[in-house]
C-alpha cells in the first residue's frame, strides 16, 4: 500500500459536497420506499398513531434545531467583506474539523426523514412522511449546504492567499 501525502488525505470540497448530497438523496430514497409500502409493516393500533406522530414530530423539531445550532456554533465560516470581496485575516477552521462537525449536523438533519419513514411503516400517510422529509431537506439544503459552500469558498481563498507572495516581502 503506497503512502499518500497528508494533503491528499485532507477532506476536499468535492468530497464534502458528495456527502451532503448523499444525505439529501436519502430523503428521496426513503420517499420511494414510502410509495412502495402500501400496508403497514409495523403493527400499531390506529388510535396510537396520532400520538406517535406528535411524539416523533416533537423529537424531529428538536433534531432540526440541534442540527442548525450545531452547524452554526461548531463550524467556523468567516464573513467575506462584500465591498472588497476579501476574506478576513482570521485563520479559519481546518477542513477535517469542519467536515466532522458538518456531518454531525447532517445526521441530525436527516433524523426527521427517518422518523417520517418509520411512521409510514406504522401506517401513517405519505403526506406525513413528506412533511418530515421536507424539514430535513429544508435544513440540509437551506442551511447546511450554503454554509458549507461559504466555508469552502473562504478556505480556498485563504489557501490561495497563503500561496501568493506578499508585496511587502523582499
Amino acid at each position: 500500500m503506497a503512502n499518500t501525502p497528508a494533503s491528499q488525505a485532507q477532506p476536499t470540497k468535492l468530497r464534502w459536497l458528495t456527502i451532503c448530497l448523499c444525505f439529501m438523496g436519502t430523503a428521496f430514497i426513503y420517499g420511494l420506499l414510502c410509495v412502495l409500502v402500501i400496508n403497514p409493516v409495523i403493527s400499531v393500533p390506529v388510535q396510537d398513531l396520532p400520538k406517535m406522530q406528535v411524539a416523533f414530530g416533537s423529537v424531529a423539531v428538536f433534531a432540526l434545531i440541534g442540527s442548525v445550532s450545531w452547524m452554526q456554533f461548531k463550524t467556523q465560516v468567516p464573513i467575506t467583506q462584500p465591498t472588497v470581496g476579501k476574506v478576513a485575516n482570521k485563520l479559519i477552521q481546518e477542513p477535517a474539523g469542519f467536515v466532522i462537525h458538518s456531518i454531525v449536523a447532517m445526521a441530525l438533519a436527516e433524523l426527521p426523514a427517518i422518523y417520517g419513514l418509520i411512521l409510514r411503516f406504522m401506517g401513517a400517510s405519505f403526506t406525513t412522511y413528506a412533511i418530515f422529509a421536507a424539514g430535513s431537506l429544508l435544513v440540509l439544503g437551506g442551511v447546511i449546504l450554503p454554509r458549507g459552500m461559504a466555508y469552502w469558498t473562504a478556505y480556498e481563498a485563504q489557501q490561495k492567499a497563503a500561496k501568493e507572495p506578499s508585496p511587502f516581502s523582499s
